[in-house]
C-alpha cells in the first residue's frame, strides 16, 4: 500500500510538471490506482487544479454545505411524502388507497430513473454543467412546493406534478453528486466521501425531527397541518440552489476544461451515443446495475411503506416517527465515517454483501417480529448499514467503470442513479400490491424471499467479472477496476 501511495504522489507531479502527453497519461492511471484504493475518486480535472491545503479546505467546505442543505429539504419530503399520500384517504373518502400511492411512489421514481437517464447526459454533451444543474433544481422545487396548492386526493395533479418534479430531481443529483466526487478525487488523502456526505445525515435528522414535532402540535388545530413538510421542503430551497451554485461554479469553470485531461474528455463527449454503448457493453456493467436495481428495489419497500405500516397498522405518532429517523441518521454518521477503511478492507462486494444481509435482517424483523412501533428505533437504523454503507463504493464504482469504457462520469453516475431508481420504482407497485391486498408483514416476507437472493446473485456475477478482468489485463489495467475488490 505505501509502494502504491508513493507511487501516486510522484505520479501526481509528473502530471503537473510535464509537457508529455503520454506521461500525463500514465501518471494518471497511477492516481488512479490509490484514489481507487482509498474508496474515492480519480481527479476529474486535469493537472492545473489547485491541491494546496487552503484550496482543500474551501472545496471540502462547499461540497459539506451543498450535501447538508440538499439531505436537508429532500430529507424532509421523503420522510413525509408517503404518509401526506396516506393521510388524504382520510380526509373526505375520496383521496388514495395503498395501491393510488403504489402508483404515485412508483411515477416519483419512474420520473427520477427518465431525468437520470437523459439529462445528466444532456450536459455532459453541451458542457453547461452549472446552468442546467441550477435550472433542474429550481423547476424540482416549483413542482413539488405544487403539491401544496392540488386539492386533497386529486389523483392525476398529483401524479402529474409529481412524475415532473422528479423528472428534474433525476438531473440534478447526478450532477451535483459528480462534483462531490470529483472533491474526493482531488484531495483522496484529505477526506473522504463519507466524510462529506454525513453531514446530510445530520441536517436530515434536524429537518425530520423538527418537522414531525411541528406536525404533531399542529394536527388538531390546522386541517392542512401535512403541508408542513411541504412549507419547510420550499424554504429550505434556497440554500439548497445557493450553495448547488458555489460548488458547481468552482467544480465546473465556464463548462470547459483548459487542461489536456480536458480535451481528452471532450473528444469523449462530442460521441454520446457510442460512449453510452461503451458503457453498458463493458463487462462489469451489467453486474454491476443489477446489484443496484435490487437494491433500489429493497430500498422501496423498507422506507415511504415502513412508515405508512407504523402510522396505521402500529398507531406510531410523528414523534416517534422523527425519533426513529434522527437515530438512523446518527447511525449513519458513523457508518459514513468508517466506510472508506471498511470498503478498503473487504471490497465493493464485500459492502454490498454486507449491505443485502443487513436488508435479509430488516425484513425479517419486521416480516415475522415487530408489533410495536417503538421497534421501529431498533430496526431503522440499519438503514445505514442496507444503504448509506455501500454509497462511496458504488460511487467509486461507477466512475471507474465510466473510465474503463470511456465514457463521461457524469452520464455514468446518472445511469447508476437511474438504475436505481428504477428498482425503487418497480419495488414500489410491487410493495402497494402486497401491502393493499395481503398484508404488510407479507409485502416484508415477499421480499426477502424473492429480491434478496437476487441480490446476492448479483454481488457475485459482479465479483467474478471483477476478478476475470484482473485475470485478464491485469491490475494496472481497466482503470484499477480489480483494486476495488479485495481478495
Amino acid at each position: 500500500m505505501t509502494t502504491v501511495r508513493s507511487a501516486a504522489t510522484s505520479g501526481t507531479c509528473s502530471m503537473a510538471n510535464s509537457n508529455n502527453d503520454s506521461d500525463a497519461e500514465a501518471a494518471m492511471k497511477v492516481s488512479e490506482k490509490s484514489s481507487l484504493l482509498g474508496g474515492t475518486l480519480p481527479n476529474l480535472s486535469g493537472s492545473t487544479e489547485d491541491t494546496s491545503d487552503d484550496a482543500c479546505h474551501a472545496a471540502i467546505l462547499r461540497a459539506k454545505c451543498m450535501i447538508a442543505a440538499r439531505w436537508a429539504q429532500m430529507g424532509v419530503f421523503y420522510s413525509y411524502i408517503g404518509i401526506f399520500f396516506a393521510a388524504a384517504k382520510k380526509k373526505g373518502g375520496d383521496g388514495f388507497t395503498l395501491m393510488h400511492i403504489g402508483y404515485l411512489m412508483t411515477a416519483l421514481m419512474g420520473g427520477m430513473t427518465l431525468g437520470s437517464y437523459t439529462l445528466p447526459v444532456l450536459a455532459d454533451h453541451c458542457r453547461r454543467h452549472v446552468t442546467l444543474g441550477l435550472a433542474f433544481h429550481v423547476l424540482m422545487t416549483t413542482c413539488m412546493g405544487l403539491l401544496m396548492a392540488i386539492p386533497r386526493g386529486n389523483f392525476c395533479a398529483t401524479l402529474f406534478f409529481l412524475c415532473l418534479g422528479s423528472f428534474w430531481n433525476g438531473g440534478y443529483g447526478p450532477i451535483v453528486d459528480s462534483a462531490v466526487f470529483q472533491i474526493c478525487g482531488k484531495f483522496r488523502d484529505r477526506t473522504s466521501f463519507g466524510h462529506i456526505r454525513l453531514w446530510g445525515c445530520v441536517s436530515w435528522a434536524i429537518g425530520a425531527l423538527a418537522v414531525s414535532l411541528i406536525m404533531d402540535k399542529t394536527k388538531n388545530r390546522w386541517y392542512y397541518y401535512l403541508n408542513t413538510f411541504l412549507i419547510a421542503y420550499v424554504v429550505l430551497s434556497p440554500f439548497t440552489f445557493y450553495f448547488s451554485y458555489n460548488l458547481l461554479r468552482a467544480e465546473f469553470p465556464s463548462g470547459s476544461r483548459k487542461s489536456k485531461a480536458a480535451s481528452t474528455t471532450t473528444s469523449r463527449e462530442g460521441k454520446t451515443i457510442s460512449s453510452l454503448k461503451r458503457l453498458l457493453l463493458f463487462p462489469l456493467t451489467p453486474p454491476f446495475y443489477a446489484a443496484v436495481i435490487c437494491l433500489g428495489m429493497l430500498f422501496a419497500a423498507l422506507n415511504t411503506f415502513v412508515y405508512i405500516w407504523a402510522v396505521d397498522d402500529l398507531g406510531a405518532s410523528y414523534t416517534q416517527i422523527g425519533v426513529a429517523t434522527a437515530v438512523l441518521n446518527c447511525c449513519e454518521v458513523g457508518i459514513f465515517l468508517g466506510a472508506k477503511a471498511i470498503s478498503r478492507r473487504i471490497g465493493t462486494h464485500g459492502v454490498l454483501y454486507m449491505s443485502a444481509a443487513a436488508y435479509a435482517f430488516r425484513l425479517a424483523l419486521y416480516g415475522y417480529f415487530v408489533k410495536s412501533a417503538w421497534w421501529l428505533v431498533l430496526g431503522e437504523p440499519f438503514h445505514a448499514l442496507t444503504f448509506s454503507l455501500p454509497m462511496g463504493s458504488l460511487g467509486a464504482c461507477t466512475n471507474a467503470i465510466a473510465d474503463a469504457s470511456d465514457c463521461p462520469r457524469t452520464t455514468a453516475q446518472g445511469f447508476r442513479t437511474g438504475s436505481m431508481n428504477l428498482g425503487r420504482a418497480a419495488g414500489f407497485i410491487v410493495s402497494a400490491w402486497l401491502f393493499q391486498h395481503i398484508s404488510a408483514a407479507t409485502m416484508f416476507r415477499g421480499m426477502l424471499i424473492a429480491i434478496v437472493p437476487c441480490m446476492f446473485l448479483s454481488v457475485m456475477l459482479l465479483h467474478r467479472s471483477a476478478v476475470a478482468l484482473r485475470d485478464r489485463k491485469g491490475v494496472d489495467q481497466g482503470h484499477g477496476l480489480p483494486l476495488l475488490f479485495a481478495e
